[in-house]
This record gives structure tokens, sequence and C-alpha cells, in this order.
């Protein structure tokens, strides 16, 4: 969908729907694409490179770029909200990708790479970002509320990655890799974590460098 490609200088604002720097939702691959100095939101998904992917997404950056979603929410769950320094939302690979400098904010679910993944996530750096998650009060805090310095909410392999110099917070769960992963399903590997700073709310659901 998306080869060789830069972006720069552009905001984008996907009311009523998925928005990224280069495509708002895809099912083809997207290889080598950078996005510099933009500005991505919606009430939806949002990505740096993509807002929803069915396809791989590889060797891309994102760097000095403001991405952030406020999904509509009740007490029921949210409609969107899921936000990646690459791609708010996807279900493939997502390889040799890179956040520099950029502040990645939802009130759902956020990600320095991927807001939430059933795809694996490998050889991808984050550095010198903010990754902020604040669920709403009236909100239904069983569904979101989870900030990683990798990806939000992983259902896969995260492996060989590295977050540097950033902060991740939310008023639930955060961690240096994952904000939240599931049992039995989520694999970390040959991960490094230097000179972060995690902070999480107070509801016990804890937190961890990984």
């Amino acid at each position: 969908v998306a080869n060789n490609v830069t972006i720069s200088g552009i905001t984008g604002n996907g009311q009523f729907g998925d928005i990224g720097g280069a495509v708002g939702c895809s099912s083809g691959n997207v290889d080598n694409v950078t996005v510099k100095n933009c500005t991505v939101s919606s009430d939806k998904e949002a990505g740096g490179i993509a807002g929803v992917s069915g396809g791989k997404i590889e060797n891309c950056t994102v760097e000095n770029t403001n991405i952030s979603a406020n999904a509509a929410f009740s007490t029921y769950g949210f409609n969107g909200g899921d936000v990646g320094g690459i791609v708010g939302m996807t279900s493939q690979l997502v390889d040799n990708c890179t956040l520099l400098n950029s502040n990645v904010t939802s009130n759902k679910e956020a990600g320095g790479i991927a807001g939430v993944t059933n795809g694996d996530i490998t050889n991808c750096s984050v550095d010198g970002s903010s990754i902020t998650v604040t669920i709403p009060d009236g909100a239904n805090r069983g569904n979101g509320g989870d900030a990683g310095g990798i990806v939000g909410a992983s259902a896969q392999k995260v492996e060989d990655c590295t977050v540097t110099n950033s902060t991740i917070t939310s008023n639930k769960l955060a961690g240096g890799i994952v904000g939240a992963g599931r049992m039995g399903y989520t694999t970390l590997n040959n991960l490094t974590v230097e000179n972060n700073t995690v902070e999480y709310g107070n509801e016990e659901e804890g937190t961890g460098k990984y």
C-alpha cells in the first residue's frame, strides 16, 4: 500500500474514523515510510504510520510527531481509542520500526509502537518519547487503561526491542515494554529498557519493567 515514502509537516484529524500519518485503515503491507513533524488525532484508532493495519509494517520511522485519540466511552466500554507511535491496532507483524521524540496519548490504550496487537513486534525501538493513557471518570476500567513503551496491550511476541529515555504513564496499568499481556500467549524476549520513567495508577493491578 505504501512504500518508500516520507511525510512531513502535516496535521490529520480523523473524526469518526481511523487515521495514520500515512494510511488510515489498510489490509496491505507498509514498508520504509517516514513521518516527521506531524500531528495525527482521531476519535477512533490512531497511529504514526497507520490507524488500523491488517498487513505487515516494516522499516518505518516516526519522529517529532504527536499522535492521539479521544474515543467515545460508556460504562460498557470504548468505541476506539487504540493509539500507537507506529500503528493504533494491528493483527500482523511490526518489524524494525522506530519512534523518536514523539508523544502518544489516549483515553484507552497506548504504546510506543502499537496500541493493541495480535501480531508480533520485533526489532523495534522507542527513544525520547511520552506514552500516556488517562481513563476518564465514568468509563469501564476493565476495558482499557494500558500504557506500554512498546505496546499497550499485546497477545503475541515482543522480541529484540528497546525503550530508552521515555515516560510511560497510565492511571491504571503501565510497563516499560507492555502495559498488559495475555497470560500464556504474550512472550517477551531480548528486551532493553533504560532511563525511563514508568508511572501507574493505584488500583493494585501493578506495573513492571516489562
